[in-house]
């Protein structure tokens, strides 16, 4: 009796893990952003969210009208950063930053975060070095706002 009511647990989780085992990559996708583009920004931070699973940058950009858009960049989670060098007080509100990311495919103001850098040239990688841009593709930058 005991044996059968384990069997029937361990094929009840065995079944639960394939069916969330989908669910898990698609979480991890990163087919939202252009990985074939890599663009250059600098801005003003608004909030570091220094949380799990993702950390996100939220950082205020001059558009070529004056007014700042919004960017949201995401970033691995804490552990991962954690081993790359970062921490929750790596960037605070109101800091001056330039930051290297994918943009977002659908050309919404966002993208995965790959660097940031401080004016004083302090700089930290989200994880590993960033994929260069494709052969030939000009650099793409927006002017600093003041």
């Amino acid at each position: 009796m005991i044996r059968k009511l384990i069997g029937s647990a361990l094929a009840v989780a065995s079944l639960g893990g394939l069916m969330a085992a989908p669910l898990a990559y698609a979480h991890h996708s990163y087919a939202m952003f252009d990985h074939s583009k890599q663009l250059t920004l600098a801005g003003t931070v608004r909030i570091w969210e220094f949380t799990n699973p993702h950390a996100y940058l939220w950082v205020y950009v001059k558009n070529d009208k004056g007014a700042y858009d919004l960017y949201g960049l995401e970033a691995p989670g804490p552990t991962q950063l954690v081993r790359a060098g970062w921490n929750k007080n790596t960037v605070k509100p109101g800091d001056r930053i330039t930051v290297l990311f994918n943009p977002l495919a659908d050309g919404r103001t966002g993208g995965n975060l790959l660097r940031v850098t401080l004016p004083d040239g302090r700089s930290w990688q989200s994880t590993g070095e960033p994929r260069p841009p494709p052969p030939g593709t000009p650099p793409t930058a927006a002017p600093a706002s003041n």
